[in-house]
């Protein structure tokens, strides 16, 4: 079954911006221009896999809307916009938004990723939560594994994620013997 994106933004050009590249990763897309139009279309029943939702709205902000989303039930995982300014700043998120956007721009269903074992907790849980269910699939590697990353690497391998100094064990990784072997099979690098 397809997953559905909701977008919430006030500013209908990054909706259509979104829009095209959610449509274009084969997801279904819903949109509500508001946080209090988000809401009813949570409770009167629409379908939402996952939100985009944009903090800065006239209204009920995105923060506001967030915390009666939670406060009625409604649990599925949220990814903060932060943008401000034209089409080059379509998201500007950070912390974890920043991860999972990286993540997300750079595979789709059927891909496969590796992702440092040494990866911040909250970055693991995204991995094999929400990838998992939108078809990805990811290995994680020791982070000391240099060039060795070939080994692991797979025909649909997209993107390997690195996290140097590594979250709670500061491990740092061989960025330019794993980015040299990545890029030589066809794989993008991200790097935390």
């Amino acid at each position: 079954m397809t997953k559905t994106v909701l977008v919430v933004d006030d500013d209908p050009t990054q909706r259509r911006l979104i829009q095209a590249v959610v449509e274009r990763e084969g997801l279904a897309f819903a949109q509500a221009e508001s946080g209090d139009v988000a809401l009813n279309h949570l409770t009167t029943g629409g379908v939402a896999d996952v939100i985009l939702l944009d903090l800065n709205m006239p209204g009920l902000s995105g923060q506001d809307a967030l915390k009666e989303m939670r406060a009625r039930g409604f649990g599925q995982p949220v990814i903060v916009l932060t943008a401000a300014g034209g089409v080059d700043t379509v998201l500007a998120p950070s912390g974890l938004g920043a991860c999972t956007l990286a993540i997300l721009g750079c595979v789709r269903a059927g891909d496969h990723i590796l992702v440092t074992d040494s990866v911040y907790e909250p970055t693991r849980y995204f991995c094999a939560g929400l990838l998992k269910n939108f078809g990805v699939d990811v290995d994680y590697y020791d982070p000391m594994v240099g060039a060795g990353i070939a080994a692991l690497m797979k025909p649909n391998t997209t993107l390997v994620f690195c996290e140097s100094p590594g979250s709670m064990t500061f491990e740092v990784q061989d960025i330019p013997a794993i980015a040299a072997t990545a890029h030589a099979r066809g794989a993008l690098v991200a790097v935390d």
